[in-house]
């Protein structure tokens, strides 16, 4: 049976195999007597706002909808509905790939919404580190993924050759719905200046100018050509610098996050956000599609794991870091640390301990916003501390005196 993936993105779900795959994004018409899922429904976003549904995949929950629309009675309906219309009945061992934010709530309530449909799920993984895989260089990597309602910020590390989730935070009001309806207004009010033209007057000619973004956008990789936006026999040009001001509230969201100590993968859907980033950081575009490409891969490097439990760590090595040669006469050695006379993996102790925490060698590093108080032989640890044996680490109470062994 050949091998699927159902990539949980509510901008762009995907099913498909590593050679073929289908798009939609998770949206919902209801025409008075059916939904319509998807690419169909797009058009109908501006023009019957009131008929659309857009949050099922972000918030999948048994509670009735609010307001009740159609015959669905929760978003988990939806979520049943749309699995069955993008996967078209097919019976496919499948792999999920799940997004960061889910509780695990949220993720058994998906897993039982499965379970009736004819997909045979094998494997549960973490979206962010299936994106990051192939394309980590550096020991923090920020995997930003713009969803329809909110921008989530994951941070990964790698650690002792393993790429591990440390945490996914979102930020509401930052998704693809909002920067478009920032870009609407923009570009509407080029329309007034050149053209004395109101071009957000009706849903119609609304509808029209977001098509418009979405293909310009997406079919000028460079990002540095006028965009000529028509309506109604009215045209209008834009430049790279006039759209800034809708982009900046992004930016500015992913500030918080420390993007300048990190490699960020923006994965933005052909929205070019990586142009407005500041030249400090290292910003690269990801497609979900790398999912796919991967696909077998996923399976192979856990061959132990069901799809019951979410995969959020696996082995990896920075690819600057490949090329390195540790010299034949040089040893390795490990930091351990004394606990009831006993020696313990300082690695494995700070995972249980301070789980935001990473460790490279000798050297502990701290993600932002880490809540872990953390002590060096008495002094506070903010951000970076090289870790050398004898040294007292102390965190939230717990004590522990580090030795070394050799690797």
């Amino acid at each position: 049976m050949t091998l699927h993936l159902l990539d949980i993105n509510d901008c762009k779900l995907g099913f498909g195999t590593s050679q073929q795959q289908d798009f939609h994004p998770g949206i919902a018409y209801w025409d008075g007597n059916n939904y319509i899922f998807g690419e169909p429904a797009r058009p109908k976003l501006k023009r019957c706002p009131t008929d659309m549904l857009h949050r099922y995949w972000m918030q999948p929950a048994l509670e009735p909808l609010t307001p009740p629309l159609g015959n669905a009675r929760h978003n988990a309906d939806l979520v049943h509905a749309q699995v069955d219309q993008i996967t078209q009945g097919h019976v496919a061992e499948t792999l999920i790939a799940v997004p960061g934010h889910y509780s695990d709530e949220q993720l058994s309530l998906i897993l039982g919404i499965l379970q009736a449909t004819k997909l045979e799920p094998v494997r549960l993984i973490h979206r962010s580190i299936g994106i990051s895989y192939s394309q980590a260089k550096a020991p923090r990597v920020l995997h930003l993924e713009l969803q329809l309602h909110q921008l989530a910020a994951t941070e990964l590390h790698i650690v002792d050759r393993e790429l591990t989730v440390k945490r996914t935070t979102t930020v509401a009001g930052q998704g693809l719905f909002a920067l478009r309806d920032r870009l609407l207004q923009v570009i509407n009010s080029v329309f007034i200046d050149q053209a004395r033209f109101d071009a957000l007057r009706s849903g119609k000619d609304e509808q029209d100018l977001a098509d418009q973004i979405d293909k310009l956008l997406a079919a000028n990789p460079t990002f540095e050509a006028e965009y000529y936006f028509h309506c109604q026999g009215h045209t209008v040009a834009l430049d790279h610098e006039q759209l800034r001001p809708a982009y900046q509230p992004i930016i500015d969201a992913i500030t918080r996050f420390g993007p300048a100590q990190a490699q960020c993968l923006i994965e933005d859907h052909n929205f070019k956000v990586s142009h407005f980033c500041p030249t400090a950081w290292t910003t690269e575009t990801v497609d979900s599609r790398t999912l796919f490409d991967q696909l077998t891969a996923w399976v192979e490097l856990t061959p132990n794991n069901d799809a019951f439990t979410l995969i959020d760590t696996l082995p990896c090595e920075p690819q600057e870091a490949q090329a390195q040669v540790t010299p034949s006469g040089s040893v390795q050695t490990l930091p351990f640390g004394l606990s009831n006379y006993k020696a313990i993996p300082l690695k494995q102790w700070l995972k249980h301990q301070a789980p935001s925490a990473s460790l490279d060698g000798w050297a502990l590093t701290l993600s932002s916003n880490a809540p872990e108080l953390i002590t060096v032989n008495g002094r506070l640890v903010s951000r970076q501390q090289k870790l050398t044996p004898g040294d007292t680490i102390n965190i939230n109470g717990s004590v522990m005196t580090l030795i070394e062994i050799g690797g």
